[in-house]
């Protein structure tokens, strides 16, 4: 495939593909360290594949995970009869590991009747939410603290043994992380790689300590944009299409955001003969 070719299979993809130079320089790297070290390589592979079978998050954790919410929902409805919380991150996008953290967006209306995603709104709120739970605590919360200086504020709560001391942070109205875990987890279930990929990755910069933005690290989210990107962009053929280019009115803002939904065969039909990359997780490092 030439240059021109290259650049109207990306283009019919919705990616910009890295210069060639680069991404041969990535792979072939890759390459070399198979043909020095393939006991090694593969030790690798099973490691990753291993730790995703073993760590992913289970459906024992997304049941314990729902009944949490749902006793949460009951005790916000006290406060915001008309409020809403709705998981969100890496338990929606099939990211999550066992015993991680919930994330939670309390989707709440302001006096005019619209979700106000102000930082002074959401600083109010989530004010007026820690203090009903400093008056009136739910057994099921061994503690709770306001974390009103960060960028987007949050209510952390701790649950007791009863949820496994599961650990719980809720901000308020942040409505572009629905969208944001739309699009990721179609990309996680469109290939199989994917997933085992992002936790590896996202265990290594836990690791090394990097993924503590608290700390000035990068969040989580940012590593696994990061691996999207390459999968699309440096990878060639490329693993992911742009399905927010490819499938606009499934992806914009005016969608509805059906998690549901199978793109894979949309996809096939789009160009039955797309060249397919063959390479296995951490071939792709």
């Amino acid at each position: 495939m030439n240059q021109a070719q290259k650049e109207r299979y990306a283009e019919n993809y919705g990616v910009v593909l890295v210069p060639e130079e680069t991404s041969a320089r990535v792979f072939n790297d890759v390459d070399s360290f198979k043909g020095r070290c393939p006991e090694i390589l593969q030790e690798i592979e099973e490691k990753i594949t291993d730790y995703a079978r073993n760590y992913a998050e289970d459906e024992q954790d997304i049941r314990m995970k729902t009944n949490a919410l749902n006793k949460l929902q009951a005790f916000i409805r006290d406060i915001f009869p008309e409020a809403i919380l709705k998981q969100v991150g890496s338990t929606i996008t099939k990211l999550s590991t066992k015993k991680s953290d919930m994330d939670l967006c309390l989707v709440v209306r302001d006096g005019n009747g619209e979700f106000d995603q102000s930082h002074s709104f959401a600083l109010h709120t989530l004010q007026v939410l820690y203090d009903e739970l400093c008056d009136e605590r739910p057994d099921m919360i061994s503690f709770h603290k306001f974390i009103d200086s960060a960028v987007v504020p949050i209510v952390k709560i701790y649950l007791n043994d009863e949820f496994a001391d599961l650990e719980v942070d809720i901000n308020c109205n942040v409505l572009p992380v629905f969208l944001s875990n739309h699009l990721v987890l179609h990309y996680v279930t469109f290939d199989p790689r994917v997933q085992p990929l992002i936790l590896a990755i996202k265990r290594w910069a836990k690791n090394l300590q990097v993924s503590a933005s608290q700390k000035g690290g990068l969040n989580s989210f940012s590593f696994v944009m990061m691996a999207i990107h390459f999968l699309q962009s440096v990878c060639f053929p490329m693993i992911l299409p742009n399905f927010w280019k490819m499938f606009p009115h499934t992806f914009d803002d005016n969608a509805p955001v059906n998690l549901r939904r199978d793109l894979s065969h949309a996809y096939d039909k789009h160009d039955a003969e797309r060249p397919k990359h063959r390479r296995t997780v951490p071939r792709l490092h």
